[in-house]
């Protein structure tokens, strides 16, 4: 009777390795693939519904196109003028990474596209409809988008702060990343100061 092998320590990682590309891998690869396919040919709506299902993704926050991935759906959203609907999403990560390392990044997207989107719109039946012509009463809402602006902005401030004092939640960004964190930090800084220079846009709400 023939003894079973036992296979040498390098063999096993690489096959470990191996494993990861074929069952893992493809799980990101694919709808990532897909969406940055369907981008380049200018298809907005399937690549964001791809680039959103790559960031639900249980592992996804690990992986070093996650950030990508979140910036391209709004990226979408916004080709397709649909700027109530991406600030929507920008604001659902922030509960979404919370107690994360991205979560100080995620109250600075939100905070950096309220300043940006359109300050006004069309109010009917009591919605605001933003960045849309047609029946209904025309309003401006930059006071109110830069006041809350700077509640995310001073938030994201506070959360670096934090997250640069923390090795370990650090870590969990990945590693190309971590070394642009305080950077980005000392950017959110003048973002708030923008925020808080800017005034008047036709005011009203």
């Amino acid at each position: 009777m023939r003894a079973s092998r036992i296979p040498h320590p390098a063999s096993r990682f690489a096959l470990l390795i191996t494993c990861y590309s074929l069952l893992i891998a493809p799980l990101f690869a694919g709808p990532l693939e897909d969406a940055e396919n369907a981008f380049n040919k200018k298809n907005y709506k399937d690549a964001r519904v791809a680039y959103e299902k790559f960031v639900a993704g249980p592992e996804a926050k690990k992986h070093d196109k996650y950030r990508h991935a979140v910036n391209q759906v709004i990226a979408c959203r916004l080709r397709m003028g649909e700027h109530a609907d991406a600030l929507t999403f920008a604001k659902s990560r922030i509960e979404a990474d919370k107690d994360t390392a991205w979560e100080a990044r995620s109250h600075r997207r939100y905070a950096n596209l309220l300043m940006a989107a359109p300050h006004w719109g069309m109010r009917r039946a009591g919605e605001f409809h933003r960045g849309k012509r047609g029946q209904g009463e025309y309003v401006r809402s930059f006071r109110k988008d830069r006041t809350e602006a700077i509640k995310h902005f001073e938030a994201a401030r506070t959360i670096y702060q934090a997250t640069l004092a923390d090795k370990n939640k650090l870590a969990e960004l990945p590693k190309d990343q971590q070394d642009k964190f305080l950077p980005e930090a000392l950017e959110c800084n003048f973002d708030l100061a923008g925020a808080l220079l800017r005034r008047g846009e036709n005011t009203q709400s």
